[in-house]
């Protein structure tokens, strides 16, 4: 099994990892055969210009996850949502 993970870099220098937490488990999305759950919880990367937090596509729906990222220190929450293409 894979993980949908989105790597963050800052000025070409690899910051680390996100891995979507919510798969959809709904008709006509069919990620839940491919994709597991994230298991890094969520993590916050420093840049030059501020703290970053990361959430892909279907998570925006859950609100728990980008409070979580707050709680870490994020001062902005990313979602790139061309990973959410069907």
């Amino acid at each position: 099994m894979l993980y949908n993970t989105a790597a963050v870099d800052a000025d070409g220098t690899y910051l680390g990892k996100y891995r979507k937490n919510h798969i959809p488990h709904t008709t006509g999305f069919w990620e839940k055969f491919f994709f597991k759950p994230g298991n890094l919880g969520y993590p916050v990367f420093q840049t030059k210009y501020a703290k970053v937090g990361v959430y892909i596509c279907y998570d925006r729906h859950f609100p728990d996850g980008a409070r979580c990222l707050g709680f870490n220190g994020a001062e902005i929450v990313y979602n790139p949502w061309p990973l959410c293409r069907p």
